[in-house]
């Protein structure tokens, strides 16, 4: 994750709950106790719980704070994050399910009923044709289909390249 990322999480989700306490202090209890109040709390924008890899994360900047500061202080603080002391949540990113060719010709169809001439320029309806069309055909996120250049397509090879943003690796979608 990115630094600012990092650091609103840090601000949001542990500062009033560790930051007063001090890095010696810190131990396995109060990472469980930390750990509880993750998985119970709910996101205030989408009213859902936080998922596991946010919750992870947040124990990776604990952990990665606490080896920095041994490594450039020359300290050697107990790590309450590290190895065994806390237990990761377990990820399910698998995608459950995917649209089949009869739901992606209904929403293309309604798509047509519904919007066609009703954008004030034809060329939005088009982007959006075609932003769904690449969503479905390299299953890309919204931030790597909106980030497509002309030079990322090989039209001989029916190949996108595609710059996946959460991961920072790139990969190569069909047409």
């Amino acid at each position: 994750k990115d630094f600012i990322t990092t650091l609103h999480r840090y601000e949001n989700h542990l500062k009033d709950k560790i930051g007063h306490l001090l890095l010696d202090r810190i131990n396995e209890s109060t990472m469980e106790v930390l750990k509880k109040d993750l998985l119970d709390k709910t996101n205030n924008q989408t009213k859902r719980k936080y998922s596991d890899a946010s919750i992870n994360h947040l124990f990776d900047v604990i952990r990665a704070t606490y080896n920095y500061i041994n490594k450039t202080k020359k300290l050697n603080l107990k790590n309450p994050a590290a190895g065994s002391q806390i237990k990761r949540q377990k990820l399910d990113n698998q995608r459950e399910r995917y649209l089949d060719i009869k739901e992606i010709a209904l929403l293309f169809t309604e798509l047509e009923q519904t919007y066609k001439g009703k954008f004030k320029h034809q060329s939005s309806f088009f982007m959006l044709k075609t932003f769904l069309i690449l969503s479905f055909t390299t299953g890309a996120r919204l931030s790597s289909v909106t980030t497509i250049r002309k030079q990322d397509i090989n039209l001989d090879s029916k190949t996108i390249l595609i710059k996946n943003h959460k991961t920072e690796r790139t990969y190569r979608g069909y047409l």
